[in-house]
């Protein structure tokens, strides 16, 4: 119960996450070094996110939804880790900047978890 929980909590927040990438990009601006074009990112991150969290909430995909979470959420680990010792980080204070974080690597164990102990649906 508290996993499917969690799975649906997961699933809200990247499908919240993709479709903002669209509704509101300058939102994810900030994090995003300069380097990086800005457009075509947004579009390839909201669907990522929205196709990911899909997969999370049906049962057929799960696993391959958790094998793909803790995949997008390590690619943006640099991204966080880039933004909590630039000298003006988007999230601040330096202890919202560090749980966060910490939520980061929670995803991605629970997105593992997800792919190593779900029912493998492949063989159906």
């Amino acid at each position: 119960m508290i996993i499917t929980l969690f799975v649906w909590l997961f699933a809200l927040f990247l499908m919240a996450g993709g479709i903002t990438h669209f509704v509101y990009p300058a939102v994810f601006d900030g994090f995003m070094p300069s380097f990086i074009p800005k457009t075509p990112a947004h579009i390839l991150a909201g669907v990522a996110e929205i196709t990911i969290a899909l997969a999370l909430v049906l049962p057929k995909f799960r696993t391959f939804g958790g094998l793909f979470a803790a995949m997008l959420c390590t690619a943006y680990l640099p991204f966080h880790i880039w933004d909590l010792f630039r000298p003006d980080p988007i999230v601040a204070p330096l202890w919202a900047a560090i749980t966060r974080l910490f939520v980061q690597f929670a995803m991605i164990g629970f997105g593992i978890r997800l792919w190593r102990t779900e029912p493998n649906v492949r063989s159906n």
